[in-house]
């Protein structure tokens, strides 16, 4: 198991987005575990074609999950829903519709693999900036 060195933030942010998943799990146990109750998968890409002096450009698509709204069933609450085909559609049991939040995503920990750093490293960084950005737990 790698061993991180967490910042406060990260730390206090982690046990946030927990406790609003587990908050959302529990509250939701049947929902769509593939898409995680948003609906399907939102992802964004850069058109421009490579080799082409265009300003480049983000470009954000949905796509529909084939575990729950392509099956006609609700990510939320996992009931089955006839016309979930149409965006206005909403879930005659628990009321979600295209738009509302599912799972929240889990935190992104951007903390450094203390396998790296040498003995005092840490802590003369965190010296030499006045502790700014660096509180390790």
């Amino acid at each position: 198991m790698t061993d991180y060195a967490h910042t406060r933030y990260c730390i206090e942010t982690a046990a946030k987005i927990n406790a609003a998943r587990d908050e959302y799990q529990e509250k939701w146990p049947h929902h769509c575990k593939s898409c995680g109750g948003w609906g399907g998968t939102e992802y964004s890409f850069d058109p421009s074609p490579a080799g082409i002096s265009l300003a480049s450009g983000t470009m954000t698509d949905f796509e529909p999950c084939e575990n729950c709204i392509c099956e006609g069933i609700c990510p939320r609450c996992g009931s089955f829903a006839e016309n979930f085909e149409d965006e206005t559609s909403t879930c005659s049991e628990c009321g979600w519709k295209d738009g509302d939040d599912g799972i929240p995503h889990p935190n992104e920990c951007c903390c450094y693999d203390n396998s790296w750093l040498d003995d005092g490293w840490l802590e003369s960084a965190y010296e030499d900036n006045n502790g700014c950005g660096l509180e390790v737990d």
